[in-house]
């Protein structure tokens, strides 16, 4: 099984040595890889558990005369492998997945395709937008604060679904068994036979739950 990595760096009256890709191989045996970009002073920590940052630069001047460093990556896999992609400051896209797919960030937005695994996905700013080819069994959650929501899904899906929103409506085209009041907003239902719990909630964005 073969992992590329390639990646591009774009600045402008920056050290593009600020920025480094590590590949590193965790776990026992053929185990899992992990993909990091390290930014120098600020990236603190990215291991198993996590990535974690902290700008330990000195005052926004210090920060500006510094430029604009930003580092494109493509990963690609062999088929069948789980992926857990994470960024604070960048969108993520995943094509042609056929495993799980984890996908979290910040600031940016998440465009992700499955064909063999269910998809989670939350990001803070920005749209979502996801189409499985199975769901799996486990409970699917996507989450964004500032954007909308569009997961597309195969037909005879058995779920137990919520949907909410505050500025922004929701809608489904599956046809839905709701529990409790009709919202324009807020939608809690049972759609088939119901089972497996999907979460989607956004604050300023709509909501699709959309038929292959």
């Amino acid at each position: 099984a073969r992992l590329e990595v390639v990646a591009e760096k774009r600045w402008r009256r920056a050290d593009p040595a600020d920025a480094t890709v590590e590949v590193t191989r965790v776990g026992a045996g053929d185990g899992d890889v992990l993909v990091c970009v390290i930014w120098r002073d600020i990236t603190r920590e990215c291991n198993e558990d996590g990535y974690r940052t902290e700008d330990t630069r000195r005052g926004r001047r210090d920060r500006d005369d510094r430029g604009e460093l930003s580092v494109d990556v493509t990963v690609r896999v062999p088929e069948g492998v789980r992926l857990d992609v994470s960024s604070v400051n960048g969108g993520l896209e995943i094509n042609g997945a056929t495993a799980e797919v984890e996908a979290h960030t910040v600031n940016g937005g998440i465009e992700a395709t499955s064909s063999g695994g269910p998809v989670n996905a939350s990001t803070v700013n920005g749209d979502i937008d996801v189409r499985m080819g199975t769901v799996g069994t486990a409970d699917l959650d996507f989450s964004t604060t500032n954007g909308s929501i569009t997961v597309t899904v195969p037909d005879g899906l058995n779920a137990d679904v919520s949907m909410r929103t505050v500025n922004g409506s929701v809608g489904a085209d599956f046809p839905m068994t709701v529990n409790g009041r009709i919202n324009p907003r807020r939608i809690t239902a049972t759609i088939g036979r119901g089972g497996q719990r999907i979460a989607l909630a956004t604050v300023n964005g709509s909501i699709d739950l959309r038929k292959r």
